[in-house]
């Protein structure tokens, strides 16, 4: 007998990770990561991705898709595609397909991770997931900013799906909110992720430079976080980054009763914790006034599995399709 293989991916707005997972055993291989700007659909990435692992089909697909999920279908916010279950069923010829959110995966994997995959960010240790009853959740910054729960009862387990990288940011310090005015004149509404993101601390820099009466920066992320050491301004966008991370990370802790840890992915963190760890994040996340002294009770986790969002695809694609 033949086992059934499904395809599973964790699609976002730069790159789409795909594997090849066997639902009986939960193990995936064949991993591959694809640009997305150098397809025109998912379903093109999809193909090509089969091509290079010589499958000319699978038993289904499941995606991680970085947006909410309505009706079996995402709009990226950050990404042309637009992906629909039916719409990729019908034009590949498989079925069954399913579409999640990708911060939902990434709930769906914490209890997967080991303590390798993990490392404190601050006093507080974390808490082992290994038993029944717990309230934590997940937020990170990369193309976009996104964020999830995981809650789990008698050991069943439920995510809290969000879209809080789009609640509007609330500044907390003056020069903050003279960042909030000068992106005012730019977006229509100034939310989380226009500062918590790759283009976020873009969005910041020049911000800074139009403060400091310099003109507007070109700068891309990347050349940011490279000349820390050599750019004052570089220096203080990435210090603000972080210290608003912890002020939004706490209050998405506090919005859906986090109080067993908040966890931190995304594709920025695990590539500057260094910085991260020098940074203010922490002191931000438990400056809450007369919560102070729950905030400060409270594990935040940094997650370094290279891959966490194709382990939590695949954790929920072996129960869908198991």
């Amino acid at each position: 007998m033949v086992e059934n293989e499904i395809l599973i991916g964790d699609v976002g707005a730069t790159n789409a990770r795909y594997a090849l997972l066997s639902p009986l055993s939960g193990n995936y291989q064949e991993e591959r990561v694809l640009l997305c700007e150098e397809y025109e659909s998912c379903e093109s990435s999809i193909a090509a991705y089969l091509n290079l692992v010589d499958r000319p089909a699978v038993d289904g697909i499941c995606l991680a898709v970085a947006g909410p999920v309505i009706k079996g279908e995402v709009n990226f916010p950050n990404n042309p595609w637009l992906v629909a279950e039916e719409k990729l069923a019908m034009n590949l010829g498989i079925t069954p397909v399913k579409l999640i959110n990708d911060f939902e995966c990434l709930a769906y994997s914490l209890p997967h991770l080991s303590q390798a995959d993990l490392e404190q960010v601050g006093a507080v240790p974390s808490r082992s997931l290994e038993r029944e009853n717990y309230q934590v959740g997940v937020i990170g910054p990369g193309t976009g900013l996104g964020a999830a729960g995981l809650l789990s009862r008698d050991n069943f387990q439920a995510p809290v799906i969000t879209e809080a990288g789009h609640i509007s940011f609330a500044p907390q310090t003056d020069l903050q909110e003279k960042v909030l005015h000068a992106l005012q004149a730019r977006y229509e509404r100034v939310s989380n992720e226009r500062v918590l993101s790759g283009h976020g601390l873009e969005n910041i820099f020049s911000a800074l430079r139009t403060i400091n009466g310099l003109d507007v920066s070109g700068w891309s992320a990347a050349e940011i976080f490279s000349q820390v050491n050599n750019d004052r301004l570089a220096l203080q966008a990435t210090a603000m980054m972080f210290e608003i991370l912890g002020q939004v990370a706490g209050d998405f802790a506090l919005s859906i009763g986090a109080f067993d840890g908040l966890y931190l992915g995304g594709g920025i963190l695990p590539k500057h914790k260094d910085l991260l760890m020098r940074s203010s994040f922490r002191q931000s996340f438990e400056k809450k006034g007369r919560y102070r002294y729950l905030m400060e009770t409270i594990p935040t986790i940094l997650i370094t599995h290279a891959q966490p969002g194709l382990l939590g695809v695949a954790a929920y694609a072996t129960v869908e399709f198991g």
